[in-house]
């Protein structure tokens, strides 16, 4: 299964949603860069309100996904660096690692580090590629379930969501492991 279609269709949509406030910021001199570093600091504050007050994770979750969104859609609008893109990039990368993490100190499963092996090991071997072989990114899926945790406070939601994203990540490890003898078998 390819994602590309379904990531494409996301763009469409989010361009179509939010284009309008994207260009008010632009002409604010407001730079896909700079939204992007703001996501960075509410995904950040989002993080650090995980375990702590639900509402507040909740709050900057949001904003950040929103503010993600609007980078994406003002580095489309405008002449995008590279650079940003690896900005936008890593920082969406590190909000899943940092949202793996706080589950670990709170849960103190080792599995949880498995999942996070195998991400960063997907992650090396995207890069490795020079950002051609597929990925499953699940930084999204992984905050939006956890926002339903006040709605099933039990350490097995948890766990089950963890375990679903372990899922996609070996699923993308396989379309990677896929892309990679395809390379091999067509030189």
């Amino acid at each position: 299964m390819d994602s590309q279609p379904i990531i494409e269709y996301s763009r469409k949509i989010r361009l179509r949603c939010l284009k309008q406030p994207a260009q008010w910021l632009i002409s604010q001199g407001i730079t896909a860069t700079y939204l992007t570093f703001l996501s960075l600091i509410l995904g950040i504050m989002g993080v650090i309100y995980l375990f702590e007050n639900q509402v507040l994770f909740i709050l900057f979750m949001l904003l950040h996904l929103l503010a993600d969104s609007l980078d994406g859609v003002v580095a489309k609008l405008t002449r995008p660096l590279k650079s940003g893109a690896y900005f936008d990039y890593f920082t969406d990368y590190l909000i899943a690692v940092l949202l793996l993490v706080q589950i670990y100190s709170y849960l103190q499963d080792n599995y949880v580090l498995i999942v996070l092996g195998l991400s960063v090991f997907s992650q090396a071997l995207y890069l490795w590629s020079k950002q051609k072989s597929p990925l499953i990114i699940f930084r999204t899926g992984l905050a939006l379930s956890l926002m339903f945790y006040p709605l099933f406070p039990v350490k097995g939601f948890l766990t089950l969501a963890y375990l679903v994203i372990g899922v996609f990540v070996v699923y993308g490890l396989l379309l990677q492991l896929n892309y990679f003898i395809r390379l091999r078998w067509s030189s």
